[in-house]
């Protein structure tokens, strides 16, 4: 099986542990590359100073400012073969709530855990 790093919602999970994903999109003639839109510039930032040269399933991710503003979805009828998502209303969203203490805990990728509320 290959993985990429938004393929299904990999993105959604990878990128959001650094700020809220709105969509995902997966390029159509290069599907190593994709579009992410989060929540505000500043997280995108964050996301990207935390995961720009990280290895993921053996391959170094590129991490940089888009020139788009925003992902469209597709339009009703338009085939896009299910590379664009929309995560915009998921209730999965770490960082909506203004001040919140996740914010302190971001950090990039790392083999040692930090484990938290043990019975």
């Amino acid at each position: 099986m290959q993985y990429t790093l938004v393929s299904d919602a990999n993105g959604f999970w990878w990128i959001g542990a650094y700020g809220d994903v709105l969509r995902v999109k997966i390029m159509f003639k290069n599907k190593e590359n994709a579009l992410v839109q989060m929540a505000d510039a500043a997280q995108a930032q964050i996301a990207i100073s935390n995961l720009n040269g990280q290895k993921l399933y053996g391959k170094f991710i590129r991490a940089t400012l888009s020139k788009h503003q925003n992902i469209q979805l597709p339009r009703e009828g338009e085939e896009d073969n299910g590379l664009t998502k929309d995560y915009s209303n998921s209730p999965l969203h770490r960082f909506k709530k203004p001040g919140s203490r996740n914010f302190q805990n971001i950090f990039p990728p790392s083999a040692t855990l930090h484990l938290s509320n043990i019975p």
